[in-house]
């Protein structure tokens, strides 16, 4: 939904096929939507990684790499909330889903 947006506020710039407006205006309230549900999904992720740690502990890396690449991803996302990186943390997620 986040990328479709994204298209419709790209159509708008580029004057592509029959876009009506900025994309604000055609699907208003999708930016602070998209913020909430990565913040919500974000902690989640973070708590069941801290969770998996704690419980784990030492067998956290031995058991599986995944955990390691859900621990990477964590890092990411806690990092993107002070800089714009160039790694998207919703493209780990979304390969880790793939797996």
């Amino acid at each position: 939904s986040q990328r479709q947006y994204e298209g419709l506020s790209s159509a708008y710039i580029l004057g592509y096929g029959s876009s009506t407006g900025p994309a604000h205006e055609v699907w208003p309230g999708a930016v602070d939507t998209f913020r909430t549900l990565e913040w919500i999904f974000g902690f989640l992720f973070t708590l069941e990684v801290l969770l998996k740690l704690a419980t784990l502990r030492g067998r956290f890396l031995r058991d599986t790499w995944w955990n390691l690449y859900d621990a990477v991803i964590v890092l990411i996302w806690v990092v993107s909330w002070r800089e714009t990186l160039i790694l998207d943390p919703m493209m780990f997620r979304l390969a880790r889903i793939a797996r």
